[in-house]
């Protein structure tokens, strides 16, 4: 059945283009976002307060109240857009990303005007714009529209069909590939249809987006990078540094820009869950007037997960040493030492591969963790140079070289802390050239595999060749 979309009354606006400075009168915009975690962090605090700095009325919508709002954001019940059940329990899954795309779809058909932007991203300017369409590509290569910052006009055919496919969650979308369509007609005329939450990944997110824009002929008003994308996903970690270079890359056009969720597991692993110092985060926040220490990030280093990694090594394999290189393996440092009573390696370096100058934040509470546990001081060892590296029998590489860092920085860490029977756990983005590094020294074996920001990232297990030693 077609979807019926209702016009609001009033004298419908012209769809133009333009934006503050261009042609068309600019109009002020409200904004939109969705938050479904609870207590702020101080991110999303310094997102939100930097629309309200800027003067642009800003909405969150919640199933809960938010306890540390800041002041001049606006709170409605998101039950006003979509019941929390509209998918099903699934939908919640995984960060709720696929809740998130149906979501940020009904707020602008039922919010006419209102540009949807999603909580990790900062406003840099107000966002005027005179007509509608709010896109923007978040890559320079290729047709991608990206889905952080989006609006669209309520009377809008793209929008009517984005509404019709998500009225329906067995649906089988048109930007799938031609045979995993006709796998799911397939099992729709069986009489199973498949569900969007068993269907892969983001299915209602950007590619759906970029597939539309094109079939509707609208990619003449999708903006360039620099308007909401300058720092796109593979920049992210700019923000962790100094401000020159984020700085560098924003242009009259940029109004908005994320600073990208992703981040924050880096910062809370790494940083203490504040501000890395002298970043261009340290200086929004001081911008904004935030204060991190009151809203810190989430503590991501005890997840279960990690833990359970033991049980993918070899069978029979035992631990006397373990390396933790960043930090970054806490939780399987501890499920380490309480099943074989090893000793625990911290090793204090940075994404360059260097000994930190200086105590790096995450050591201090990772210390305090191991000593709650029970581990014995004697038993851990912080190591801050060369020196102090020794052979050991399993290395942890989580979220570090290969994954967030470049993957050649690890090549002196392999030569220290590997003997003939060693074996590494680490993680491995798709396109870092891992893989071809890693095949001179041993083999890798894949344990697993997630979606970061629309870039797969593997776990693995590394054993060295029998020669390296």
């Amino acid at each position: 059945m077609p979807v019926k979309i209702l016009r609001m009354p009033g004298k419908r606006r012209p769809e133009g283009r333009g934006i503050r400075g261009q042609a068309g009168m600019a109009r002020a915009r409200e904004v939109g976002t969705l938050w479904t975690g609870g207590r702020l962090s101080w991110l999303e605090q310094l997102c939100l307060k930097s629309f309200v700095d800027h003067g642009q009325k800003i909405t969150l919508f919640s199933y809960e109240d938010v306890p540390n709002l800041p002041g001049g954001v606006i709170r409605r019940d998101a039950r006003e857009i979509a019941d929390e059940g509209a998918l099903g329990p699934q939908a919640m899954a995984d960060g709720g990303a696929l809740f998130a795309d149906y979501f940020r779809i009904q707020m602008i058909r039922k919010c006419s005007g209102m540009i949807s932007v999603d909580p990790d991203v900062c406003c840099h300017r107000p966002m005027a714009y005179d007509g509608d369409y709010v896109l923007g590509h978040d890559l320079a290569e290729g047709d991608r529209v990206g889905v952080s910052v989006l609006g669209l006009p309520v009377q809008s055919p793209i929008l009517a069909e984005l509404v019709g496919i998500m009225s329906d969650p067995f649906a089988i979308p048109p930007h799938l590939d031609a045979r995993l369509r006709a796998d799911y007609e397939a099992a729709k005329a069986a009489g199973d249809p498949v569900h969007v939450s068993r269907q892969p990944a983001g299915v209602w997110g950007q590619a759906l987006l970029s597939h539309l824009v094109g079939t509707h002929r609208l990619k003449g008003k999708v903006q360039p990078v620099d308007a909401f994308y300058p720092l796109g996903p593979s920049r992210r970690r700019a923000v962790l540094r100094a401000p020159a270079r984020v700085e560098a890359l924003l242009t009259a056009r940029t109004t908005a820009m994320p600073l990208w969720a992703a981040n924050k597991r880096e910062i809370a692993l790494r940083h203490g869950g504040l501000p890395p110092h002298g970043s261009y985060l340290a200086k929004l926040v001081a911008r904004h007037g935030i204060r991190p220490e009151a809203a810190i990030l989430d503590d991501w280093r005890g997840r279960a997960d990690d833990a359970g990694l033991l049980d993918h090594l070899p069978e029979g394999a035992r631990i006397g040493t373990l390396a933790d290189l960043g930090g970054t393996a806490q939780s399987l440092a501890l499920a380490a030492h309480a099943r074989d009573g090893c000793r625990i390696l911290l090793v204090d370096i940075d994404h360059r591969g260097a000994f930190a100058e200086t105590e790096s934040p995450w050591v201090a509470p990772y210390l305090e963790r191991l000593a709650k546990a029970g581990v014995p001081v004697e038993k851990v060892r912080v190591i801050r140079d060369a020196a102090g590296l020794v052979p050991c029998d399993l290395v942890c590489n989580l979220a570090g070289f290969g994954d967030v860092y470049k993957v050649d920085r690890l090549a002196p860490f392999l030569a220290a802390c590997f003997h003939p029977g060693s074996l590494m756990l680490m993680d491995i983005r798709k396109g870092s050239g891992s893989y071809p590094f890693l095949k001179e020294f041993g083999t890798c074996e894949t344990l697993g595999a997630l979606d970061d920001e629309g870039e797969a990232v593997s776990r693995v297990l590394f054993r060295p060749k029998p020669t390296d030693r």
